[in-house]
């Protein structure tokens, strides 16, 4: 429908500034184009002004040449606007799809250093006639070299996408698939840690590793409701990393109980566990439950050091359901504000005489160390 009257021209006007503004606003890179299109979009809101004081008025010959002045200045900005808003999204695509290709390096690194660990479980639960951890650890154990060459693969797939054209990606569902990568890498991270024997924390790696593999393991599983995502980061998915997130769910929580039956042998021998990473707390939580454990009266309970008490918090759920009582607390639980911490100089009293209930849900039938 054609423009005819001067309220008509005005309200295109005020449009036009602002589609200008609008792509403005994402280009930082060329100063002199930021500033003719300020001026050009200055300069329709002011016209959008002057014909909003005509209102009804039939638009003349002078303000139809004016009109289209302003229309072909627009369409010239735009095209230089468009170009390097091209150019700027094409750097946003490469920038997220070298992230894939960082992740998967991550991922594929995780997996090989796991290998050897699954590798070695697997022999002691041969020698041990564990059948049942066997088919656990099956899956991973045959086929980790595969799984890690295939994730190798995807980098080097990736790249070549890199090289040839970013064309047709969805920026946000590769940084979804980045995300799951770095879930999952960060897993494979805490797991290793757990199966390692060295180093000490406060809480539970394994479980931690575990966590976060499962998370992956669902973002995985809906790659294909993802649109704008290279064909072969979705085959890729489904080949291995689904398979990995599967495996690790499987067997990786088998292992860490095996780990734990370990350290219920090292505590008979040596008076403390082989592994921390395996048990809750990891050692902060085992040199505390010990003093517990030895105390005589509630008074002999030392105040539980922060990251204990953070970590009682943290699990606060499950000890009150397995002690049907509620941890002694300070502070304000209020909807959503919860500043809420643990009352320490109550502590030993509550935790006193439900030691042996708390003692068996983190270390089961576990006996206390040698002190």
């Amino acid at each position: 429908m054609p423009l005819m009257y001067a309220v008509q021209l005005a309200a295109y006007f005020r449009m036009g500034a602002a589609n200008v503004s609008g792509k403005l606003s994402s280009i930082k890179s060329d100063k002199d184009l930021s500033i003719r299109g300020a001026d050009y979009a200055d300069e329709l809101t002011s016209w959008a002004a002057y014909y909003d004081t005509l209102k009804t008025t039939p638009l003349t010959k002078e303000d139809v040449k004016r009109a289209n002045m302003l229309i072909d200045i627009g369409v010239g900005l735009h095209g230089e606007m468009d170009k390097i808003l091209k150019a700027q999204a094409d750097v946003r695509d490469r920038d997220a799809l070298w992230r894939v290709v960082e992740q998967a390096k991550h991922v594929a690194a995780e997996t090989e250093r796991l290998a050897p660990m699954v590798a070695d479980t697997a022999r002691a639960a041969f020698k041990a006639g564990d059948e049942s951890l066997l088919a656990d650890t099956a899956d991973f154990v045959g086929n980790v070299t595969d799984i890690g060459l295939g994730i190798h693969e995807l980098a080097k797939q990736t790249t070549d996408f890199i090289i040839k054209s970013t064309t047709g990606i969805v920026v946000e569902s590769v940084n979804k698939y980045t995300e799951a990568l770095g879930k999952l890498n960060k897993g494979l991270a805490a797991i290793n840690l757990a199966l390692s024997v060295t180093g000490e924390k406060g809480k539970t790696e394994l479980d931690e590793g575990l966590r976060l593999v499962g998370i992956s393991a669902g973002a995985f599983s809906s790659i294909g409701t993802l649109v704008g995502l290279p064909a072969h980061m979705g085959l890729y998915a489904n080949l291995y990393l689904v398979p990995l997130t599967k495996a690790c769910i499987a067997g990786i929580q088998r292992i860490g109980e095996y780990v734990h039956l370990q350290n219920k042998s090292w505590v008979e021998f040596t008076g403390e566990p082989g592994n921390y990473y395996v048990e809750p707390g990891g050692k902060p939580m085992w040199d505390y439950m010990q003093h517990v454990m030895k105390a005589s009266t509630a008074g002999e309970v030392p105040v539980p050091p922060t990251a204990i008490a953070d970590y009682f918090m943290d699990h606060e759920g499950a000890f009150e359901a397995g002690t049907k009582s509620d941890i002694p607390t300070t502070g304000t639980d209020f909807w959503v504000y919860d500043n809420r911490s643990v009352a320490r100089s109550d502590f030993g009293k509550w935790i006193f005489p439900r030691r042996g209930q708390i003692w068996a849900m983190l270390y089961g039938s576990m006996k206390t160390g040698k002190r």
